[in-house]
């Protein structure tokens, strides 16, 4: 619905920094279900990893939030990133998954 809406966030415990929310007009549409990502491994990786899953641009951000790489080819190579957590979304879906670089 159009209009302001409000929202709480309470945390009962530790330091939490929230940098991101975003909210859907429908959360569960089946354009997300069919856009997940299915599998990725390995997982940590050194040199290369691959994504099982059904897409068209994948992007990799820090756990900043900046986009750190692009990709549209489903064997990605992070020799060039940093060890470290990142975050792999694909084509427009919400959905994030966890990659761990670690060399």
């Amino acid at each position: 619905n159009e209009g302001q809406h409000l929202m709480e966030l309470k945390f009962v415990k530790g330091n939490i920094n929230v940098d991101y929310i975003e909210i859907l007009s429908n959360p569960t549409n089946s354009y997300e279900i069919d856009k997940e990502i299915t599998n990725i491994y390995p997982n940590p990786a050194s040199d290369y990893t691959k994504i099982e899953g059904d897409f068209d641009t994948g992007y990799i951000y820090s756990q900043a939030g900046e986009l750190v790489s692009t990709f549209t080819n489903s064997i990605i190579d992070v020799r060039d990133l940093s060890n470290g957590i990142y975050f792999i979304k694909i084509d427009s879906s919400s959905m994030l998954s966890k990659l761990v670089v670690s060399k």
